[in-house]
């Protein structure tokens, strides 16, 4: 309905923005008519507007504000609708100017205007080629020299048609290469994950030459080069997990690159190498931990922490990063690092989020009654908070000796998980072994079952892990016992 899309686009626009559609509403675009005042009785009705107000009930507000007639009214909405996507259009086009470019240049070869044509081709290969690279500059330059190409071969210039030509094929080719290595990538961690995808990107497994194609852009075009080989490296690593030399060449071709990447595309650049250390660490190769936790105050370093901004759980590294200091005692470093990234966190979230990993921190601390405090003032309101709370409670009462507390908040634990099912199939195997791992170390501590039952138990655990301070404890028991 136009009512409701009018709504819902103005209700999304700044105050300045909406000052300024104002001003382009009374700029008589639409079939000459002023539709400023529109605007402004808009603006004056939005309380009593909502996302269930009719398209009737809409119209009949302004009538009765305006003073006309529903049918005029009507009509002037769909002016206004018309207008709304124009301004929007504007705003695009100002922003993304590559795009407007592409969309001008194309615009040019289908009209035939081809002096205007050469003037923006030009502007747009510089534009794109010294910029920093993003995820679409590959795909940009092919599309570009396509449209080089057809202009050519319309005005019978042949042998700028094949130099065209060939580097829009090279182009193509090379945005191909980066979107297989990305996906190939992407598959195998998904997998690594019991996360089968059912895609099979093994049918061009050692049939195309990268390495050879790669180096044509050596010296042609240096962004493109370091980009096909950080993923080529990035791709080797993953397909090649007991060969870490590849993952090294990629972390060494980053760093050389890193300048002609965007911030966006080095992110990206750096969680692959963050997710390989991360499964090499769930592969129990715990001297990954310092490996990632060095990529990690790189990425810091960089100023790249658009994650931490991501509502997602999933998406969301602020745990992780902090799951990986506490892991190398870094108490320091996780207590400056929730200081300084806390505020870009979703306001909806923060306070939570603050308070858990204050908890964690107390807790692998051993300062428990401080770790009860931040704890308990969370409110627990997803799956994520409400197991990594209980967890961090099962792990107070435990060091603190106090195993009736923890058998009963294990219990709780368990009662929660039956009741939700909307917990991911990966994480709810992951807390239902945490559980029963906790359960049977208190099951030891109160007599319930012998070291040997416990040694048992523990030694045919398999993925996922085992957690460290549960893990830790065992070993402990173990040596006390065969000491």
């Amino acid at each position: 309905m136009i009512s409701l899309k009018i709504y819902l686009t103005l209700k999304s626009f700044s105050d300045q923005d909406l000052k300024k559609f104002e001003k382009f509403a009374s700029s008589k675009f639409s079939n000459g008519r002023d539709l400023s005042g529109l605007v402004r009785v808009f603006r004056s009705l939005t309380a009593n507007i909502s996302e269930r107000t009719t398209n009737k009930e809409f119209i009949s507000l302004i009538s009765e504000k305006l003073k006309l007639k529903y049918s005029v009214v009507s009509n002037r909405l769909s002016d206004l609708n018309k207008l709304v996507e124009y301004f929007l259009l504007l705003k695009i086009s100002d922003i993304e100017k590559v795009k407007k470019n592409f969309l001008l240049l194309e615009f040019h070869v289908k009209e035939k205007n081809f002096n205007p044509f050469d003037s923006l081709f030009f502007e747009l290969e510089d534009m794109i080629l010294k910029n920093k690279y993003d995820f679409l500059s590959l795909e940009n330059l092919s599309r570009l020299y396509e449209s080089a190409a057809v202009k050519a071969f319309q005005t019978n210039n042949y042998q700028k048609y094949l130099e065209f030509n060939e580097k829009k094929n090279d182009y193509r080719i090379a945005n191909f290469i980066s979107d297989f290595l990305r996906s190939t990538v992407e598959i195998h961690q998904q997998d690594f994950y019991n996360k089968k995808t059912g895609s099979n990107y093994s049918i061009f497994e050692n049939k195309i030459e990268f390495t050879e194609f790669i180096n044509r852009f050596k010296n042609r075009d240096v962004k493109a080069y370091y980009l096909m080989q950080i993923l080529y490296y990035n791709y080797m690593s993953f397909t090649n997990q007991d060969k870490i030399s590849f993952y090294k060449k990629a972390k060494k071709m980053h760093k050389q690159g890193y300048k002609y990447f965007n911030a966006e595309l080095n992110n990206f650049l750096y969680f692959m190498n963050i997710n390989y250390c991360i499964h090499k660490i769930n592969l129990n190769q715990a001297e990954f931990y310092n490996e990632v936790f060095q990529i990690i105050n790189a990425k810091l370093k960089d100023n790249l922490f658009f994650e931490l901004r991501d509502p997602n759980h999933n998406a969301n590294s602020f745990r992780s990063y902090i799951n990986i200091g506490l892991r190398l005692n870094k108490y320091k470093w996780v207590n400056d690092f929730i200081e300084k990234y806390e505020k870009y966190l979703p306001a909806k979230n923060r306070n939570d989020d603050r308070n858990l990993n204050k908890g964690k921190l107390m807790v692998c601390k051993g300062e428990y009654i401080k770790a009860f405090e931040f704890l308990n003032s969370v409110k627990k309101t997803n799956f994520f908070y409400y197991s990594d709370c209980s967890f961090l409670k099962i792990r107070a009462f435990f060091s603190l000796g106090k195993f009736n507390e923890a058998l009963e908040e294990t219990a709780r634990l368990k009662s929660y998980i039956s009741y939700h099912n909307d917990i991911p199939d990966f994480y709810y195997k992951k807390i239902v072994n945490h559980s029963k791992d906790s359960f049977m170390l208190i099951k030891y501590k109160t007599d319930s079952i012998s070291s040997e039952d416990l040694h048992f138990y523990f030694s045919e655990r398999k993925f996922p892990l085992v957690q460290d301070w549960i893990l830790d404890t065992v070993k402990s028991i173990q040596l006390k016992k065969n000491n």
